[in-house]
């Protein structure tokens, strides 16, 4: 959403009733720099830009920051309604949590803080007295900042629990997992800067036009001017249609990437398209590798499993190599699967046969969702720094509530009420087997509804907290706006609940600042501070900076040395898994799940803020033209889609984006719980759920 009044823009004059605070927008994970304009009086900045009047009586408008060498001035339809999202006890957000509450005879009824954290200090020690620390649990957020998250790690040590997990299990475990394996470390490698320098630009599995637009808007502008885009997907996006005309488009089956790239890979080998000096110098186990996709993958043998033709496999294929350097990026599209480390691990293969790895234009990266903690979350190492935890994941974690050797769970803006699949199973063992549920975020919710204790969160620009971007970069969130009530920053409830334990030396900070201080130490963040950050204004350190003298590291692996024990990455000879869940005659559909531009997640801000709900009113279910035809749905019409988990009803679109047999919907959107349907297949790495592919059936109503 490009704005040339937005590019031209200078920082505004401070005076006594003006203040410029340093931000940056809260949702995906390009981290968009924003600077807030707070007064009084304020001038408008841009016409296209909300002003919000806060609770204490000032003014402020978020302006895209054109210093920002993430967005340069450039924002999403998310980033435009950011203050819309800060409480405003007259309009859409009047519902924000503001007091601690504590259930009572089945109501939740205000509380003061101190006696709710007695309340919550108390019933873990009893719990861990009576059946030891695995009788708790915790499951907590990675975007909502470095500080916050390392509060609720830290309480997880002191108490000795292993179960502790984050949200990046669903989203960013896969991606991790799969650059660990082939490259030796989980930390994406590339910069967004690469987009300029690429003659071709993979997007697999991405659809970025919806979910990181202003990278998109980046890679769009690169295609137009001359770069070939590829995209791979199962539906025909906004990026699609533009590759059909810059590039190639390539519409897969459902779960077939591995096919795909070890395909492409034989291609490369077969037309000497591989770079052989750097496989010699930086790459373990080519021999393998070639053996294993030559034998097994020429593209005759697997295009009517792909559902592409080979000849255009080969074509897609030659541009990669020919093309000095390829950008892969990759998102959810591979991650959301139950071989998700594999399709990574494949298309990494591509990126490292060709020597498209640490130059300008040539990486390979996953995109991400949401921006991560600035602590390098233990999603699979089970380790940060300082801290170790060997942690069980979330469904490890309702195994045990199950069968009732963990009594306790502390959730932290998070929903797993929303987020998790088979939220049937879900919610039976959260409200029927579950005693004790502590829960902190900023608004009501189907989590908050079965919680036994509920702690009111600051959110954005109510807070100081630090995160990081899909290129590694730091964003730095600065307070300007009070917090609603009582509410408090999310490690206020970890410190005071570990204080209450008898571990007040292992929580010595008051302040946000002062915990960012502690973790960085011995980490890639050794070199930053919040005064650094601040001075910067753009945030623009990317990760590692090892010292208060170092400016970054644009990209990783520059030098083909990589963190693994003979400093070369290493190439997987993988085969392609069919999905857990085929079509079968009673479920003969595929159902596939994503997300949009206009609703970011489970919609949990989008719910309330009018204009973005005016752009997407309702969920709605994509039915192939022909499926439709067969089966008298019309768009428009409400539909039942039924699983082996449940059923939901649901608006259809009919529409030739998706292909025969194929459904789409948006897995969060408020009021459509998609995740009845989806099934519990997992990663046997990552053990991210398989949220893109399930066995479905359709019906008109």
């Amino acid at each position: 959403m490009k704005r040339s009044a937005i590019s031209a823009l200078v920082n505004p004059l401070s005076t006594n009733k003006t203040s410029v605070y340093c931000t940056s927008c809260r949702f995906c994970n390009v981290g968009c720099g924003y600077r807030v304009i707070s007064g009084a009086m304020i001038t408008p900045q841009s016409p296209d830009l909300p002003i919000v009047k806060l609770e204490n009586g000032k003014y402020v408008e978020a302006v895209p920051d054109f210093r920002c060498p993430v967005n340069s001035g450039d924002y999403s339809v998310r980033g435009a309604f950011l203050t819309e999202t800060l409480y405003n006890p007259r309009g859409p957000t009047s519902d924000r949590l503001a007091y601690p509450m504590i259930r009572t005879n089945g109501r939740l009824l205000r509380s003061s803080w101190d006696d709710a954290l007695d309340h919550v200090a108390n019933r873990l020690k009893s719990y861990i007295q009576e059946g030891g620390a695995e009788s708790v649990g915790i499951y907590h957020a990675d975007w909502f900042g470095g500080e916050n998250a390392f509060a609720y790690m830290r309480l997880a040590q002191v108490l000795g629990t292993r179960n502790y997990d984050l949200n990046g299990r669903l989203c960013a475990a896969s991606g991790a997992a799969g650059l660990t394996r082939s490259l030796g470390n989980g930390s994406h490698p590339w910069s967004i800067d690469d987009i300029d320098h690429a003659e071709a630009i993979v997007l697999a599995g991405a659809n970025a036009s919806a979910t990181l637009s202003v990278v998109y808007d980046k890679i769009y502008t690169h295609a137009q001017q001359g770069a070939k885009l590829i995209v791979v997907d199962v539906r025909r996006t906004l990026a699609a249609r533009n590759a059909e005309k810059y590039g190639v488009f390539l519409q897969i089956n459902p779960g077939t990437d591995v096919a795909l790239y070890n395909a492409m890979a034989h291609v490369l080998i077969k037309e000497n398209l591989v770079d052989k000096n750097y496989i010699s110098a930086h790459v373990a186990g080519f021999g393998d590798f070639e053996n294993h996709v030559l034998s097994n993958y020429q593209p005759e043998m697997v295009q009517r499993l792909i559902g592409v033709p080979a000849d255009r496999i080969r074509q897609t294929a030659m541009i990669i190599g020919r093309s000095k350097p390829a950008l892969l990026l990759s998102g959810k599209g591979l991650e959301h699967q139950a071989h998700g480390t594999d399709m990574i691990c494949s298309i990494i293969n591509l990126a490292l046969i060709t020597g498209n790895m640490g130059r300008p234009g040539g990486s390979y990266s996953p995109l991400g969702g949401h921006q991560g903690s600035i602590v390098n979350p233990p999603l699979f190492a089970g380790q940060l720094g300082h801290i170790t935890i060997p942690n069980r994941t979330i469904f490890e974690m309702l195994d045990q509530i199950d069968k009732g050797t963990q009594k306790a769970l502390l959730c932290a803006c998070v929903q797993p009420m929303v987020s998790l699949p088979q939220l049937n199973r879900v919610k039976e063992i959260l409200s029927k087997k579950l005693e004790f549920l502590v829960v902190t975020d900023i608004y009501p919710n189907e989590t908050t509804d079965l919680a036994d204790v509920v702690f009111p969160a600051a959110s954005w620009g109510e807070a100081c907290f630090t995160s990081t971007n899909t290129d590694r970069r730091a964003r730095f969130y600065e307070l300007f706006s009070p917090p609603p009530g009582a509410a408090r920053p999310d490690w206020v409830v970890p410190t005071e609940i570990g204080r209450r334990m008898g571990y007040a030396s292992h929580f010595p900070w008051n302040t946000s600042e002062e915990i960012f201080d502690e973790l960085k130490r011995d980490t890639p963040f050794a070199g930053l501070s919040y005064a650094r950050m601040r001075a910067s204004g753009a945030s623009d350190f990317q990760m590692p900076v090892p010292t208060s003298a170092s400016i970054g590291t644009v990209r990783l692996y520059v030098n083909g040395k990589f963190p693994t024990p003979d400093k070369k990455a290493l190439l997987w000879s993988l085969d392609y898994k069919p999905q857990p869940e085929p079509p079968t005659a009673e479920y003969p559909f595929t159902l596939v799940t994503g997300r949009e531009n206009d609703l970011w997640q489970s919609g949990y801000t989008f719910r309330r803020v009018p204009e973005q709900v005016a752009r997407s009113p309702h969920n709605e279910m994509l039915v192939n033209t022909g499926d439709a035809q067969r089966l008298g749905i019309h768009t428009g019409k409400t539909i039942r889609v039924r699983t082996r988990r449940g059923t939901i009803d649901i608006i259809a679109r009919v529409t030739n984006d998706v292909p025969r047999g194929v459904l789409f919907t948006l897995w969060g959107y408020p009021g459509s719980p998609t995740n009845i349907l989806t099934i519990d297949a997992r990663d046997r790495t990552s053990q991210t759920p398989s949220y893109k592919a399930c066995a479905a059936s359709v019906s008109a109503l």
